[in-house]
């Protein structure tokens, strides 16, 4: 078959990429998007380590990775790899890891909305030592994105 800029055109747009991934069955999809988070981490030369919590003893600044461009997209890869209602597995520590990233790069660049996500996702998958200070940090962020009411449900 002869590849033409018409056929890479159809291959390349997003309804028909958007409708090969709903014909997958799944479980199928959940491979491929663990497939997709251990081959973005491939490429970015491992995991990074998981940043400690401001609030726990000996927390530092979080170290560059190499990943954390990347950090929103591996952890909804995470989200997505997981399977519904299993136990904390790797594919979860993964997405804790990358949730943590992206809201501390969110924060820090002043992207309030994606910053008060990431961390009301943190705490819905951190034990209940961590939850409370995730959830003040989304509570805070939603505070100055000018949403009071968002920033309520953090605190309630």
């Amino acid at each position: 078959m002869v590849i033409t800029a018409e056929n890479a055109y159809f291959f390349r747009h997003a309804v028909l990429r958007d409708a090969a991934y709903q014909l997958q069955m799944p479980g199928e999809r959940s491979q491929l998007h663990r497939l997709a988070l251990e081959a973005i981490e491939a490429l970015c030369g491992g995991r990074p380590p998981e940043l400690p919590l401001a609030a726990e003893p000996g927390g530092c600044e979080a170290v560059a990775h190499a990943s954390d461009p990347f950090a929103e997209e591996l952890a909804e890869h995470g989200r997505r790899a997981e399977a519904p209602g299993a136990e904390a597995g790797p594919v979860r520590a993964a997405r804790r890891i990358y949730l943590k990233r992206a809201a501390e790069l969110a924060e820090r660049s002043f992207r309030l909305e994606p910053a008060f996500r990431a961390w009301g996702e943190v705490a819905e998958i951190l034990d209940e030592t961590e939850k409370a200070h995730a959830l003040g940090k989304a509570g805070v962020q939603a505070h100055f994105a000018a949403k009071p009411q968002v920033a309520l449900q953090f605190w309630e």
